[in-house]
């Protein structure tokens, strides 16, 4: 790592003085010899899978420093392609949108950036990429690598989707609905941690998913981000919870971060020019696929499916099946 930051002219870092955040790519952060406060990631995992994330990542970077991609985003310092590193100017102080979130201070003038920012995005005229990797689809049947990695609380999941008949042609019908979508470039990976506040303007960060894909998919990650927030607000201790008292307690947290979903879209809609009536429906279908992806992360650590996740990936089914229904209802609808 010093090494890049020497050859970049940035200084170097010392150990006892660097910070880590969590994340699945390694990373440090401090201020180094020369004075200069910088983020370090290193994009990792599969070589050939990191290969490409650190390439997208790259290319967007690239793009914004000849001045062709406009999006407030942490200014990048450099790269190193052979160690795949990447350096950002680090922003501090600051704060995720999930810590805001969670300490209920993600505001409706922060929901309001947040819109501008994923128009701006979807707006860009980027290099044409690959296309995004197909939406994930419920799999017939598990692997026996897969069956014997997962835990009790995964497979009990996997039995809810897969015994359910109308849910795979649902899934199946947005995926058609996704391929006949005008493409945008899109982040591909959206949820509330991407986004960083920094005296009080909102910043949006990692790029390593970007594609050109449907729109939909991050507008429906950020309505998916707090309709899984109101559900998850019921207390963990309450493990006993029926199903209905589950519902209930969900539909009063969600009345509460309904607003920051009405305020996101407005303030989208209003930063763009595409005209695309589907895309609230699309988004409010993808919101629900991203409850299942959310249960299914919470089943991987243990042995039994909460009442909550249970709820969720209930909540998911219902806005998968019938979208159209709930577009108005999650603060989609064009008198929201």
């Amino acid at each position: 790592m010093n090494d890049t930051l020497t050859r970049l002219g940035l200084g170097t870092l010392a150990g006892d003085a660097v910070t880590t955040c969590a994340g699945r790519n390694p990373n440090w952060a401090g201020t180094t010899s020369a004075g200069v406060r910088v983020f370090v990631k290193q994009i990792g995992g599969d070589e050939r899978v990191a290969t490409n994330r650190f390439r997208r990542a790259i290319a967007v970077e690239t793009e914004r420093l000849a001045g062709r991609f406009d999006l407030v985003s942490p200014r990048c310092l450099g790269w190193d392609p052979h160690a795949r590193l990447i350096v950002f100017e680090l922003l501090t102080p600051s704060r995720s949108g999930a810590d805001l979130a969670a300490d209920g201070d993600f505001d409706d003038r922060r929901a309001e950036q947040a819109g501008r920012l994923l128009a701006t995005l979807h707006s860009a005229r980027l290099a044409p990429g690959p296309p995004a990797p197909p939406f994930p689809h419920p799999p017939a049947a598990l692997t026996w690598p897969e069956f014997a990695a997962a835990t009790a609380a995964e497979l009990e999941l996997w039995r809810l989707v897969q015994n359910d008949r109308e849910l795979p042609e649902a899934i199946r019908a947005l995926r058609r609905a996704q391929d006949r979508a005008a493409p945008a470039p899109a982040h591909c990976d959206l949820r509330l941690d991407q986004f960083v506040d920094h005296d009080g303007r909102l910043y949006l960060t990692d790029w390593e998913e970007l594609r050109l894909a449907d729109p939909a998919r991050d507008v429906g990650a950020y309505v998916g981000e707090w309709l899984h927030r109101a559900i998850a607000r019921l207390d963990a201790a309450d493990t006993d919870l029926t199903h209905d008292e589950v519902v209930t307690r969900a539909a009063t947290g969600f009345a509460e971060v309904r607003p920051l979903i009405r305020t996101f879209w407005r303030s989208y809609t209003h930063a763009t020019d595409r005209t695309d009536p589907d895309l609230a429906a699309r988004a409010v279908a993808f919101a629900g696929w991203h409850q299942f992806t959310r249960a299914f992360a919470h089943a991987h650590t243990r042995a039994r499916l909460s009442a909550i996740d249970r709820a969720a990936a209930g909540v998911g089914r219902t806005a998968v099946l019938a979208p159209h229904r709930f577009v108005a209802e999650l603060g989609l609808g064009s008198d929201s």
